[in-house]
């Protein structure tokens, strides 16, 4: 018969002692309980044998302290245990150094049993009646969450849980007359024999199979199959567990690395996946050597920073990386990434170092790549650090970005105003010592060309970062999927974006939605990849431009099944490009604005200056009998003011056409046509029509009368023409204007490509000044067929009258 235990309660209140009595009764203890009131009574019972004591953490004044020096003063070893209401961490720990066994509130009775068995040790297993922990056990097995069976070696099934029922959807009488190769489909009759030997063999057999359900559905399960021997009979013990949750998560993870792989491979960016982990490692090791300030240490030991950049693990790269460093395959590119760096980026890759050694898990910067093939590519780098990885560096994605065009335009511009600077002071220097107010003019103008240098340096201080999301699209169900991204890009909450193709086709700009659908039925109908620029609206309802690609998936008979793409952001690349337009029309405003104030300037200062030096040489020759030396040198002194008079005037005439002035543009065209046959020898035909007494607007005058200038040089220095024709009309509302030579012709796109890289602004200024007066302007020309210009522009009405040419040239 079991032995009861015997339990002490050191509690002066009844009612804290009933709590823990009824808890240890729920618990199935079975023992003999005693109280004392005082810290008197307790010394007189502490001499009996008790298995346990439970005892306030304050009892009768004396604290837990107090109670188990008394405890050990009898000689009495039973495990103490603290139990009151409202304990605190420091009661707990106050009552464990004291040597209580364990201390524990009593808001929480439920704990008191599993805390005595622990307190008692091995003699916890006497409190659970063998018939109870049977029952128990049965309970268990029938509920347990996996699918438990038993069937002999024939395969019949002998025993199956509730939980096996449940997921097959039979009632156990059912299942135990079937053979478990009924359910499984995988399973044959004729393995039994084998697999009943790999049981003898190894004990136990773990497998993945499918169980057939009642109404056919086929159940993905993992199964685990043991050997029993009872009463000398041999049983096959299996539990089961669904497994098609976990079926359905891998498979869904494929997918969205598939997706990952698609969308990383297909990227119009340079993306790059780097491990950096052996870096931080270095980091770590400079770090424990002392080193704080990152910067200067790298500085100061170069040999670091290409030891980070050996340490650098590239994982993987798209193919716009390739394309952009033009190299063949991944592992060329692997293999010859040691020369993709230019030498004098060197300071560029130790400050991204730095930043990583400072934990920072992102970072900006520009430098020069060098390609597989030797070109030089300037490229903006981003590098984000990946979530979850900030600890280890050991997955870091890296972007670049080609902003070789970019540049190279910017520098354009900045050697036109330049060289535009350098001819103008070349002009003014000749005329330095002749007039020294011209002088003092000609310093406010570089003042002022200073200021709209810096001004326009302002302007092109700023660079956006492309931001890019992606989609994908369902022709099936006219459904959209975006990323948060694209949803984030039209000023939308993640997933606030509706994914129908109506909700898409509202936000694209009216005067935009024909190019937009043309594209969209050519991806969908011809399965062709597709790119274009366009505008769509935020939810606010501003535009922005944005740059679209798509690529159609197709199906075995070639129709599209999804359309996958990206979309970015491109409204500030199109506003600068747009910007940089404008400056170029207000830089040949302001050059002609020049030429008109240096041309009146030439002819009234400096030219009457020299015309009056003259008649005052003249004058001495008319007035007084000098000797014949000296006439001599005062005639070859007048000779030598006319011909001064004449360059200044040829020079003035050449900044301002005072023909415009005088009678107007198409008469001024028809002189410079006849002046220009007579000095080159080549037949210019001019007509006009419509033109006469038209009073037109002085800024469509010059630009053109500079338009029909730049191309008939054009067709005398270069074409080789022998006939030119040069025909002007009015034709209201416009002006059409079009020069057509015999000369030599010309590829239009390749000149414009090669007048880029040698620095010829030709073509391009002719068309900037077409823009600029509103019109535009068509080049028509091939290989030995001649050229043909034609400028259409707006007819714009002179404000105030055409005004009389004030000044009378010498």
């Amino acid at each position: 018969m079991r032995e009861r235990l015997r339990i002490l309660f050191a509690h002066e209140d009844a009612a804290d002692a009933g709590l823990i009595v009824d808890a240890l009764m729920r618990c199935g203890c079975d023992a003999v309980y005693g109280r004392v009131h005082s810290v008197g009574s307790l010394d007189s019972v502490l001499r009996d044998a008790w298995d346990a004591i439970f005892c306030a953490p304050m009892f009768d004044g004396v604290h837990v302290s107090g109670l188990m020096r008394r405890v050990r003063t009898a000689r009495a070893y039973p495990p103490v245990i603290v139990a009151g209401w409202n304990l605190t961490p420091e009661d707990g720990v106050c009552a464990l150094r004291s040597g209580a066994a364990d201390c524990v509130g009593l808001e929480r009775p439920e704990r008191l049993g599993n805390v005595l068995m622990r307190a008692l040790g091995e003699r916890r297993s006497p409190y659970l009646p063998y018939e109870v922990y049977l029952k128990l056990l049965g309970m268990g097995l029938e509920h347990a969450p996996e699918g438990l069976y038993v069937h002999d070696l024939k395969g019949r099934l002998l025993h199956v849980n509730e939980t096996i029922c449940s997921m097959l959807g039979y009632s156990r009488a059912e299942l135990c007359r079937m053979r478990v190769f009924d359910v499984d489909t995988v399973f044959r009759p004729e393995d039994s024999l084998r697999v009943v030997e790999r049981l003898r063999r190894e004990g136990t057999l773990r497998f993945e199979t499918r169980y057939r359900a009642r109404g056919g559905r086929v159940i993905p399960v993992e199964s685990h199959l043991s050997l029993v021997s009872v009463d000398g009979c041999e049983y096959c013990l299996g539990s089961v567990r669904d497994v098609a949750d976990r079926k359905a998560v891998e498979s869904a993870l494929e997918n969205e690395e598939r997706r990952y792989r698609c969308l990383f491979d297909d990227s119009p960016i340079s993306l790059w996946e780097e491990d950096l982990s052996d870096c931080k490692r270095f980091f770590d090791e400079l770090g424990a050597a002392g080193v704080i300030d990152f910067r200067a240490h790298f500085a100061a030991h170069p040999e670091d920073v290409m030891e980070c950049a050996r340490r650098v693990k590239v994982l993987d790269v798209n193919r716009a990386t390739l394309a952009l460093l033009e190299a063949d395959s991944k592992e060329q590119l692997l293999v010859s990434l040691g020369g993709v760096l230019a030498p004098e980026s060197f300071a560029v890759l130790a400050e991204e170092f730095t930043a990583l050694a400072q934990g920072q898990t992102s970072y900006d910067t520009e430098l020069d790549h060098v390609t597989l093939k030797g070109r030089r590519r300037r490229v903006e780098i981003h590098f984000r650090v990946s979530p979850d990885h900030e600890q280890t560096l050991a997955r870091v994605v890296v972007s670049l970005i080609d902003v070789t065009e970019e540049r190279w335009m910017q520098r354009q511009l900045r050697d036109a105003r330049d060289e535009f600077e350098r001819r103008v002071i070349e002009r003014t220097a000749a005329l330095r010592e002749a007039n020294e107010q011209l002088l003092r003019e000609i310093a406010e103008r570089r003042r002022t060309e200073e200021s709209l240098r810096r001004s326009e340096a302002q302007l092109k201080e700023a660079q956006t970062i492309a931001l890019v999301g992606n989609w994908e699209y369902d022709p099936a169900s006219g459904m959209f999927t975006f990323s948060d991204e694209v949803s984030h890009l039209f000023g939308f909450p993640s997933g606030g974006l509706k994914p129908d193709i109506e909700t898409i086709r509202a936000m694209i700009h009216p005067e935009d939605k024909a190019l937009t659908q043309a594209s969209y039925h050519e991806a969908l109908e011809r399965g062709v990849s597709h790119e274009l620029e366009f505008r769509m609206r935020r939810r606010d309802g501003e535009y922005r431009s944005v740059h679209a690609r798509c690529k159609p998936r197709l199906d075995g008979q070639g129709c599209t099944v999804r359309v996958f793409g990206t979309v970015q952001d491109i409204s500030e690349s199109v506003r600068a490009r747009d910007q940089i337009r404008r400056l170029s029309q207000e830089l040949i405003r302001a050059q002609e604005k020049e030429r008109h104030r240096i041309s009146l300037d030439l002819h009234d200062n400096v030219a009457q200056t020299l015309l009056s030096l003259k008649i005052a040489s003249r004058t001495l020759l008319d007035d007084f009998e000098l000797p014949v030396e000296v006439r001599d040198r005062l005639n070859h002194f007048c000779a030598g003011l006319q011909h001064a008079v004449n360059l200044v005037r040829d020079l003035s005439y050449d900044l301002r056409p005072p023909l415009l002035d005088q009678f107007g543009l198409a008469r001024s065209l028809e002189l410079h046509c006849r002046e220009l046959q007579a000095k080159t020898g080549v037949c210019i035909d001019f007509a006009s029509a419509g033109m006469e007494n038209m009073l037109l607007d002085p800024e469509t005058e010059i630009n053109l009368y500079r338009l029909t200038q730049e191309a008939l040089r054009n067709a005398v220095n270069h074409a080789g023409a022998s006939h030119v024709a040069v025909r002007i009309v009015s034709s209201s509302p416009d002006i059409l204007l079009r020069i057509e030579d015999d000369g030599e012709g010309f590829d239009p796109q390749a000149r414009r490509a090669s007048a880029l890289k040698e620095r010829h602004m030709g073509l391009s200024s002719m068309e900037e000044r077409a823009r600029l007066i509103g019109g535009t302007l068509v080049v028509r020309s091939q290989p030995g067929m001649g050229t043909k210009i034609v400028a259409e522009v707006p007819f714009r009405e002179r404000q105030r009258g055409r005004q009389e040419a004030q000044h009378s040239h010498c």
